[in-house]
């Protein structure tokens, strides 16, 4: 299951960034003093008193932009809880997770859990199914695209957080849960109540069809669904399948994806790459740092890339690196626009905090945060998502995901036929 776009590097390094020590230890005393004193009346209000501390050094050390210790010690006794806290920094990607939201993502980004078998938006308060993976239990029970989700086990999800949501359908394979879905609005309106039996989930990052077409070949269909640990490796296999296939072009869907490990980033845009830059790192007070494409026996097919509204942060990376490098032709929508990246650090107690840490650019030098990237060639109908969630009629969204698959395959046609291979050596 996923949940707002994201990309996080792998591990945090607990004793980087000594500059302003001394500043920070002295901020440090004074909060652990003021703390102790407001602790000691406040009783139950501040009962995250314990955590906040290290969650406040985490955030002074490591946030993208400068915030002072008082600043964030203010906005705790304002507000009385972490979140609150961390809310006035103006970041939705800067968050504390509870132990079990921690451990949830840590299963996400291993790719296997139990549950059903769905992933999941989180858009205007409304908890929206994106995708029922194929032969899952929620694929079974008949849960698709654009339901919404307003109950779980008789709890209404308006008071829940995506990551409650998500631990609440996520449970013992061979358990149930109970889901009161909404479809459509209005006239067409419809809501109906399922038990499903929990599963082992093997929630694979990339699938392949190839696509046997008359004028260019065996073309390879490959779509990403997120950037977990084994979508570096999961690629490679898929690419050596398509090689067995005598594959002449590659289409990489990218629509859905909402992003995951700058590791799987980097490695994705690898197998395409001969070396260069796929990404560009900017952050706090350091000089911009370029991240380059691993060494690899680099795959030199003609390439288009498939992006939406909904294709985030990592997706961007690499649609922006192959772009950018002239290796692929971006064929759909606008990308979500995220030019940020997300540390995760360990917080005492079994807790984490996802921080934002950087800014990112692409390989061509450019800042995509609240912007998104363009696509070479567009297909597009406005709204089309929008009235999907409206009405729960999914036509009009099945026509335009068929437009775009099908100009991607004349864009890739055009470039199998047009392309010069390279020379023996």
């Amino acid at each position: 299951m996923t949940g707002k776009p994201g990309i996080t590097q792998r591990g945090a390094h607990m004793a980087e960034n000594h500059r302003g020590r001394q500043y920070i230890l002295a901020g440090l005393f004074l909060v652990i003093i003021s703390l102790v004193a407001f602790g000691i009346s406040a009783g139950a209000r501040y009962k995250q008193m314990d955590k906040a501390l290290p969650v406040m050094l985490q955030v002074k050390t490591r946030f993208v932009e400068p915030v002072s210790l008082l600043s964030l010690f203010r906005s705790y006794l304002r507000h009385g809880t972490i979140d609150g806290m961390l809310a006035d920094l103006g970041d939705p990607y800067t968050r504390y997770l509870n132990p079990a939201e921690f451990t949830d993502l840590q299963t996400q980004t291993n790719g296997m859990f139990g549950g059903i078998g769905i992933t999941l938006s989180y858009e205007a308060k409304k908890l929206i199914i994106m995708k029922a993976l194929k032969g899952s239990p929620g694929e079974s029970a008949g849960l698709r695209r654009g339901d919404q989700i307003i109950k779980i086990n008789g709890r209404s999800t308006d008071s829940m957080s995506l990551e409650e949501s998500v631990a609440s359908i996520r449970g013992r394979p061979g358990t149930t849960v109970r889901l009161t879905i909404l479809r459509g609005e209005g006239s067409v309106v419809k809501t109906y109540e399922l038990t499903i039996t929990r599963a082992n989930i093997n929630l694979p990052s990339v699938d392949l069809e190839i696509i046997q077409d008359t004028r260019a070949g065996p073309i390879a269909f490959i779509s990403i669904a997120q950037f977990a640990e084994r979508t570096t490796n999961e690629l490679e296999e898929t690419l050596i399948a398509a090689d067995r296939e005598q594959a002449q072009g590659v289409i990489l869907d990218l629509r859905y994806n909402p992003g995951g490990l700058l590791d799987a980033a980097i490695g994705v845009s690898s197998k395409f790459l001969d070396g260069g830059v796929v990404m560009y790192m900017l952050k706090r007070d350091e000089a911009r740092k370029a991240y380059y494409a691993e060494p690899s026996k680099a795959r030199h097919y003609p390439l288009v890339i498939l992006t939406n509204q909904w294709s985030a942060s990592a997706s961007e990376i690499v649609s922006g690196a192959l772009r950018d490098r002239g290796i692929a032709t971006l064929v759909g929508a606008k990308t979500y626009g995220k030019g940020l990246v997300q540390e995760i650090v360990p917080i005492s107690g079994g807790g984490a905090l996802s921080v934002t840490v950087a800014k990112y650019l692409t390989a061509g030098g450019h800042s995509i945060n609240k912007i998104g990237i363009e696509p070479d060639i567009k297909v597009d109908i406005p709204g089309v998502m929008d009235r999907y969630l409206k009405t729960g009629q999914p036509d009009e969204l099945i026509r335009l995901e068929k437009n775009q698959r099908e100009k991607a395959i004349e864009i890739l046609r055009a470039k199998i036929a047009a392309r010069t291979l390279p020379a023996a050596s």
